[in-house]
C-alpha cells in the first residue's frame, strides 16, 4: 500500500494516534510501505521536532517490525532515520535506532568519499542530512526552531557524537573535506558568526569536542582502543594516588574529600573517571590545585 501524504505528514509531526489507526484500518498496511515519491514513516518520525512524540513514535514502528535502515524507496545511497535523528541531535532516537540494529556507519550520498557522510559525520559537523555543510546560521536556525539554546545544540551534539562512538562509529569513514571530522569542527570554531556570549559558549563545547575526537584518533580510531589508552593526567594522577600524595578537591558542602580509590584502577573506563575527577592536587597541604577539566 502506499502511505497517504496527510498520515506521512502526521508522522513527522509524531502523531502517533494517526499513524497507528492507519496501520491498523487495513491488514495490507505495513510499516515499511511508503508514499509515491518513496519517504518511509520512520524516516518521517526521525523529522519529528517534537523529540518525546517522534521516540515514541519510532518506538511503535520498530516493535511492529518497521526496517530500522529505511531509505527513500529506489534511492539506497539518501538518508536514514539514525542520518536524521543525528542531524537533529536527538540522543535518544540516536539510542533506541541503534538498539534495533541500525547501521552505525551506514555512508549516505555515495561516490566520491567526499560527497558522503556518515551519522558520526552529521553529528560532528553539522552536516544536513542533504549533505550540504553546516554553519553556526545553521546552527542558528536549528535552535530556533526547536527552542534550543545554541549551547544546548552542541552539547546534545555531542552527547550523540558519544552514543554513535560507543556503539562503533569510525573516524574517516566518510564526511566531507576528505572524512576528518576534526576540520569539520575547526570549520564551525572558525566560523566569525558574531562574538555574542551564546556563540562563545556554543564554540566551548565545539572545542570539547574536537579535543575528544582528536584523542579517539590518536588512540587508533575508535572507542574501545581510546578506553584502553589511558590519558597522560589519568596516568600521572593514578601514580601520585599511588604514593599518598592525591586527593579529590573537597566539596564546599561536604564535611569530608570524596574517596577516589575506586577510581584509580585501570579496570574503570576512562571515560568515567575522567569525568569524576575533576581536580587533583599534587602537593600535600592542599593549596595548589590543577584543573582536570
Amino acid at each position: 500500500m502506499v502511505v497517504p501524504f496527510s498520515v506521512y505528514n502526521d508522522a513527522t509531526k509524531g502523531r502517533v494516534d494517526s499513524v497507528r489507526n492507519w496501520l491498523d484500518a487495513d491488514p495490507t498496511n505495513d510499516v515499511n510501505d511508503a508514499t509515491s515519491h518513496g519517504d518511509g514513516l520512520l524516516t518521517a518520525a526521525a523529522h519529528c521536532e517534537d523529540f518525546a512524540r517522534g521516540l515514541e513514535l519510532a518506538q511503535l514502528l520498530l516493535e511492529r517490525g518497521v526496517d530500522v535502515n529505511q531509505h527513500q524507496q529506489n534511492r539506497p545511497h539518501t538518508s536514514t532515520a539514525l542520518h536524521i535523528a543525528c542531524y537533529h541531535c536527538a540522543s535518544d532516537t540516536v539510542q533506541l535506532l541503534l538498539q534495533y540494529g541500525a547501521d552505525v556507519n551506514r555512508m549516505m550520498g555515495g561516490a566520491p568519499v567526499i560527497q558522503a557522510h556518515t551519522p558520526l559525520s552529521i553529528a560532528l559537523g553539522d552536516i544536513d542530512y542533504f549533505g550540504f555543510a553546516g554553519s553556526l546560521d545553521m546552527l542558528l536556525a536549528k535552535a530556533s526552531r526547536t527552542g534550543r539554546s545554541l549551547e544546548r545544540i552542541r552539547r546534545d551534539a555531542h552527547e550523540v557524537m558519544l552514543v554513535l562512538l560507543r556503539a562503533g562509529a569510525k573516524l574517516g569513514t566518510g564526511g566531507a573535506w576528505g572524512g576528518r571530522s576534526e576540520t569539520m569542527l575547526e570549520r564551525l570554531i572558525g566560523d566569525e558568526q558574531g562574538d555574542t556570549r551564546e556563540v562563545r559558549l556554543a564554540k566551548v563545547e565545539l572545542k570539547h569536542s574536537l579535543e575528544l575526537i582528536k584523542a579517539v584518533r590518536a588512540a587508533g580510531g575508535t572507542w574501545r582502543k581510546y578506553c584502553l589508552v589511558p590519558p597522560k593526567k589519568l596516568l600521572g594522577l593514578r601514580s601520585l594516588h599511588a604514593r599518598g600524595r592525591a586527593r579529590v578537591k573537597v566539596c564546599a558542602r561536604a564535611k569530608t574529600p570524596r574517596p577516589i580509590a575506586w577510581l584509580m584502577s585501570p579496570n574503570v573506563p576512562n571515560e568515567i573517571a575522567w569525568r569524576v575527577l575533576e581536580f587533583w592536587n599534587p602537593r600535600s597541604d592542599g593549596t595548589k590545585y590543577h584543573r582536570e577539566y
